[in-house]
């Protein structure tokens, strides 16, 4: 029993050590490093933007490898952050009245119940398809006629718009009106006549949206620009140099001089990391209108996040011709910071490029929420360099039987000729005792 016990104690102390030197950081193992620029007096907590050296350095595209270490030979806790926006929306029960028609325009008035309420958009709810229409909205602090010369015009550049594509069982849309800041009780809105199908309101509510923007990168990149005359469609493929990189949404452009063009095309979006293997990230649709009824374009489409190399815009242009787009792309991705305690007159390195680790645990994330973070310090990271530190890993080892091939294949006629010899004996002895058998 005292020996049992004494073989699990050194077990246990063997998997301790064991996690416990996993989980020390040696800066030998890290191919990349980048120093920190702290001013020497500061201290608290601080905010470092990535840049695309660590998001193309980092080993595994999952920045899961990011170290930071201070002059002090101290591993220095962070938290990955990412500067997207925040959403705050409230939405007020109201009373839709006097939903009318008149010369192809749809008028209605929304009751909110009660003055002081703030809001700042409506959403119109349509069962209709395939439209594009220009919005106005008006408010009151009382009941008017729609007629009334008293409304209050707080927008008349509204615009919502629905695309259905069937066949494609695809559906994309937006009835969100957004206007100044307004209090009132009513809230009157006239669907101007568009384009498309005949437009019918089965419903409306009113909200108050307080959203803090993202922190976006764009990056304009060149773009090549190629003709599908069997499929009817025009790619355009832009490169990242390199994977890592992460972008949710891109802008198409249009030569100088075709400002004016009418179109509406379907698209589809694209990813690869080697410019061969693509795999569907989104699609949407592009338009541009310049008519007596509607003036606007979308241009702009978003997909999720990815962080691939390559990124390929397939526009869909039936027979019509294709469109003069530019041989750029501008692609958009949301900032990302790493937020750490510094320290005065202490310096700090990045470290990364380690394809062999996993995110690291530490204590900052459980009471993050705590820290103020609107208003810390930024620093910001100097020049990318090799480790210098970094000591290559000796190759894995090889099995006994793989560095000794020959070996083996002595070792296996050695046993098929044991074997062998074993079965003769065998058998040889069955025979003898059979014929002991039958001469008794």
């Amino acid at each position: 029993m005292i020996n049992s016990l004494k073989v699990l104690l050194f077990l246990a102390l063997f998997a301790s050590s064991a996690t416990f030197s996993f989980a020390a950081f040696n800066p030998s193992e890290w191919t990349l490093a980048k120093p920190i620029i702290v001013p020497p007096s500061l201290s608290g907590y601080v905010r470092a933007v990535l840049d695309d050296e660590v998001y193309k350095g980092s080993a595994n595209g999952k920045l899961s490898d990011l170290r930071i270490m201070s002059g002090a030979g101290q591993e220095i806790a962070y938290q990955l952050v990412s500067l997207d926006s925040s959403v705050r929306n409230a939405y007020y029960p109201s009373t839709l009245l006097d939903l009318s028609e008149q010369n192809g325009e749809v008028m209605f008035i929304l009751d909110l119940g009660s003055e002081g309420l703030v809001h700042d958009r409506l959403n119109i709810i349509s069962s209709s398809q395939n439209f594009k229409r220009q919005v106005s909205v008006y408010a009151s602090s009382e009941l008017l006629a729609h007629e009334s010369p008293k409304w209050r015009n707080l927008t008349s550049s509204g615009y919502i718009y629905n695309f259905a594509d069937t066949r494609a069982r695809f559906s994309a849309g937006s009835g969100e009106v957004v206007y100044p800041k307004s209090t009132s009780r009513y809230v009157r809105v006239v669907v101007h006549m568009g384009l498309g199908e005949q437009f019918h309101v089965t419903g409306a509510n009113v909200h108050s949206f307080a959203k803090t923007v993202a922190r976006e990168e764009s990056r304009s990149l060149p773009a090549a620009v190629s003709q599908n005359l069997k499929q009817k469609t025009t790619e355009i493929v832009a490169d990242l140099g390199a994977t890592g990189i992460p972008t949710h949404r891109l802008l198409l452009s249009l030569e100088s001089g075709h400002q004016d063009l009418n179109f509406d095309r379907r698209v589809v979006i694209h990813g690869s990391d080697d410019g061969v293997s693509w795999r569907k990230l989104g699609e949407g649709y592009v338009s541009q209108l310049r008519t007596a009824l509607f003036t606007g374009s979308q241009l702009a489409l978003e997909y999720p996040e990815s962080n691939v190399r390559y990124v390929r815009a397939v526009v869909f242009n039936l027979d019509n011709a294709p469109l003069p787009l530019e041989s750029s792309l501008r692609l958009f991705g949301v900032v990302r910071a790493l937020v750490f305690e510094v320290s005065p007159e202490q310096t700090y390195v990045l470290y990364y490029g380690n394809p062999n680790v996993a995110a690291p645990r530490y204590d900052i994330a459980r009471f993050f929420q705590y820290i103020e973070t609107e208003n810390i310090a930024s620093v910001s990271f100097g020049k990318e360099s090799l480790n210098t530190s970094y000591v290559v890993p000796p190759p894995p080892t090889q099995p006994f039987t793989e560095t000794r091939p020959q070996l083996l294949n002595i070792v296996l006629v050695v046993l098929v000729v044991v074997v062998t010899a074993l079965l003769f004996v065998y058998i040889r002895k069955l025979k003898l005792a059979s014929h002991e058998e039958e001469k008794e």
